[in-house]
């Protein structure tokens, strides 16, 4: 048995480590086109349990925020909302997939079409064919309307001159911004007193450039410095996406 895993992110390279963790001792290939990992995005969710980059979290928040009209506030403290920069989920992936003899990684090389071949799977690349018995195919899947929205954002690491956050808790939604251009909410997570990852999101028809407005708004006349911006865009449908070749798991 081998593996392909189509898509080098946070949904392949977990896989691979997942894999590997397991005692998977087949050959497992991963393909990304992308030449390297740096500091392009974080992810963030609530801890529910342990699992192998436990040890990246840079954060953690056990109190989190909605506002709409008014501010909600809820404790979490078993289950924290937290923080994993890129930078450090990457480095972390590939010390345990480079310590693994049967992992192999190929960036810069794009998967494109994945057939069924009798009993195995072929990606062609822009490097040659592999096959394998499954593949995981991490990559967005076209739908064949046009119903759905676009989950766009784009955040920015701030440093503000003055302490103006509160470090524990998390404004995950705040609606209480213009909604004129689609539904929109402000997503602040603060990492000390004077800096915080602040995020103006949208779910819309289609994306479109997002300006910095958002930032006067949640600091008001507080003087900051935009260390570092962020960005993505997420389809989001009810569809059912079209089925895939036979062996081929959809991830990510």
């Amino acid at each position: 048995m081998s593996l392909l895993i189509v898509g080098a992110g946070c949904a392949g390279l977990s896989l691979a480590v997942h894999l590997v963790e397991a005692g998977i001792r087949q050959p497992i290939q991963l393909v990304d086109p992308r030449e390297g990992y740096g500091s392009d995005r974080t992810w963030c969710s609530f801890r529910v349990r342990s699992h192998p980059f436990d040890e990246c979290i840079a954060h953690r928040w056990s109190r989190w925020q909605l506002r709409y009209g008014g501010v909600v506030e809820r404790q979490s403290p078993r289950h924290p909302y937290v923080h994993i920069p890129g930078e450090a989920f990457y480095a972390k992936a590939l010390e345990i997939l480079e310590g693994a003899p049967n992992v192999s990684l190929h960036l810069g090389v794009e998967g494109r079409a994945l057939t069924r071949v009798g009993d195995k799977v072929h990606l062609e690349t822009s490097a040659g064919m592999l096959e394998g018995t499954w593949a995981f195919d991490s990559r967005p899947v076209p739908h064949a309307s046009s119903r759905g929205l676009v989950q766009h954002f784009r955040g920015f690491f701030v440093r503000t001159e003055e302490a103006v956050f509160t470090p524990d808790v998390a404004m995950l939604m705040d609606f209480d911004v213009p909604q004129d251009r689609g539904l929109r909410f402000a997503y602040v997570l603060p990492l000390r007193e004077d800096m915080a990852l602040i995020e103006d999101t949208f779910f819309t028809p289609s994306s479109f450039a997002i300006g910095e407005e958002l930032l006067p708004r949640v600091l008001g006349d507080t003087a900051y410095n935009v260390m570092r911006e962020e960005g993505g865009s997420i389809p989001m449908t009810v569809e059912a996406p079209p089925a895939p070749p036979e062996g081929v798991v959809r991830i990510g």
